[in-house]
């Protein structure tokens, strides 16, 4: 997972899969790995969240380009939450990124046939 380290993108955050292994990322980026008990789908969600964005900007420093740093970053407390509730978001995650994949796939099928209607290639 990465998460932007600049203020008025830490709503930025994502999910990486393998395939990306060992893939460069701009220093822009905070790259986490899951862990501590919890998934990486509910530290998505938790980091994206009201309360996440809060903790993130509140260790933002500097003057100009205002960041988290990397130590402000790790000192982050994650809430405690049952593994239960965690499967519940994980299983949602994954629901909302499969159908974020389809409706990627019946918009290019959608356009193509408008495309083929109007003659263009």
């Amino acid at each position: 997972m990465i998460v932007s380290s600049v203020e008025g993108s830490l709503d930025s955050a994502a999910l990486i899969g393998s395939e990306y292994d060992n893939a460069l990322c701009s220093t822009g980026f905070h790259v986490v790995k899951s862990g501590g008990g919890v998934n990486a789908e509910t530290l998505l969600v938790f980091l994206r969240s009201e309360i996440g964005q809060q903790l993130l900007k509140r260790g933002c420093t500097s003057t100009i380009l205002t960041a988290i740093s990397n130590d402000e970053f790790q000192k982050i407390e994650l809430p405690k939450i049952k593994t239960e509730i965690q499967t519940q978001i994980k299983r949602k995650v994954e629901e909302a990124r499969k159908l974020m994949r389809e409706a990627k796939e019946k918009y290019t099928q959608a356009q193509a046939i408008l495309l083929d209607e109007l003659e263009i290639k």
